[in-house]
């Protein structure tokens, strides 16, 4: 990268480059508020077994961003009342673009990922959980393809700083793609700090999705899908990368009192016993405890939250949202439709009444198995092609006689 390019960014010409950042996020706060709840999950509690259906428990991609040129991992984790009758077949969408308000969305460009070429590996984790992995190598021209990024080039903030940045580089897909792909952390290290922040900050909002597709078939066919975002934040080292959350605490709290809602646990702090299931992203495969009469049971998961800058003008540091969905397996009849997760009532709970603390019921001398799904949102962000990183956790419970 000669002086020149050096030079310029030290001019005025950045402050361009800074209203660039603040207008196209503040266009954007309307559709980023509204397509928040575009991945909801679905609106009932998932007691794996009681139907002989194929449950999707999450895909994950280890990072959930990455750079054209960089390898993921992706693994699907699911539960199978028959396995040997499940056939799971895999394509990719390089061009994905969810639309405005996640209504009108684009995908195009599939690519086979089932063929000999794309190897994968299936893990039986036991009582029907599966999971399968396989590796992908970014495409060099995803950013050039996307007709996310083709909206964002259209944009008139866009062409004011376009005409400047045509010194270096073409206004176009291509020729951004160029640019940011030419350079490395080293080298905007060594740039006084604003002009770094600000190439980064251009970097993180010149981003896209692809779009992985997993379609498990037996007898029924099961889809599931994720994203994968596609910029050059992870090269460039921008503090915003997103990566996979980690689950910093699960704990079986026990509570020797009847009935006690979960707010209200202050009042019997030097009294509850806790059991501790995961801690610092190490998770017990299996854990025992005694079941106590005339106790209140809970689980309560903790979600390893990192910090991240917001896209509007203002450049404050934010807090991931995390979110929480919980599944169940009883070990000994897995048909039954006996409530497990249930709300401060005692009732049958719903997937929305689920959060870091949920309450349960427990039949004594009983194992089961336990599934939380730990993801991370960024809803400033959603408009420029952010995806929640995720975490899949499981974890057997004997609930044992006193």
């Amino acid at each position: 990268m000669n002086n020149d390019f050096s030079n310029w960014m030290r001019r005025s010409d950045r402050l361009r480059l800074s209203r660039l950042a603040s207008a196209l996020a503040m266009g954007a706060l309307a559709s980023a508020v509204l397509s928040g709840c575009a991945n909801d999950f679905a609106g009932e509690e998932m007691r794996l077994g009681e139907e002989d259906k194929i449950r999707v428990l999450g895909m994950v991609i280890e990072p959930p961003e990455a750079a054209p040129g960089e390898a993921v991992e992706v693994t699907l984790h699911w539960y199978d009342p028959r396995p040997a009758s499940t056939r799971i077949d895999w394509t990719v969408a390089l061009e994905y673009d969810a639309g405005n308000y996640g209504v009108d969305p684009v995908e195009r460009h599939y690519v086979d990922l089932s063929g000999s070429e794309v190897p994968n590996s299936t893990a039986d984790e036991g009582d029907g959980f599966y999971s399968q992995s396989f590796s992908f190598l970014v495409p060099d021209s995803v950013l050039v393809w996307s007709p996310a990024v083709a909206t964002l080039m259209q944009a008139d903030e866009v062409a004011d700083y376009a005409s400047e940045l045509a010194k270096w580089a073409e206004p176009t897909p291509a020729g951004w793609n160029g640019f940011f792909a030419a350079l490395d952390a080293a080298y905007l290290d060594s740039l006084d700090d604003e002009s770094a922040s600000l190439i980064r900050s251009l970097a993180d909002l010149f981003a896209a999705q692809i779009r992985f597709h997993a379609r498990l078939e037996h007898g029924s066919t099961v889809d599931a899908a994720r994203a994968l975002t596609v910029r050059y934040s992870s090269a460039l080292g921008s503090e915003n990368v997103n990566e996979n959350t980690q689950v910093s605490s699960l704990f079986l709290v026990g509570i020797p009192h009847d009935d006690v809602v979960w707010s209200e646990r202050d009042e019997y702090e030097g009294e509850m016993e806790w059991t501790p299931i995961a801690l610092d992203d190490e998770v017990h495969a299996r854990v025992s405890v005694a079941l106590q009469e005339s106790w209140t049971y809970y689980l309560v998961c903790d979600g390893l939250t990192q910090t991240y800058r917001s896209p509007y003008f203002t450049g404050e540091v934010l807090e991931e949202l995390m979110r929480y969905r919980w599944f169940r397996f009883r070990a000994a009849d897995p048909t039954s439709d006996q409530p497990f997760f249930v709300t401060d009532d005692g009732n049958d709970a719903d997937v929305y009444d689920l959060d870091e603390a949920v309450r349960i019921e427990p039949s004594t001398g009983e194992r089961y198995r336990i599934c939380v799904v730990l993801r991370d949102e960024r809803p400033e962000w959603l408009r420029y092609q952010a995806t929640p990183g995720q975490r899949v956790v499981l974890t057997d419970i004997d609930f044992e006689p006193r």
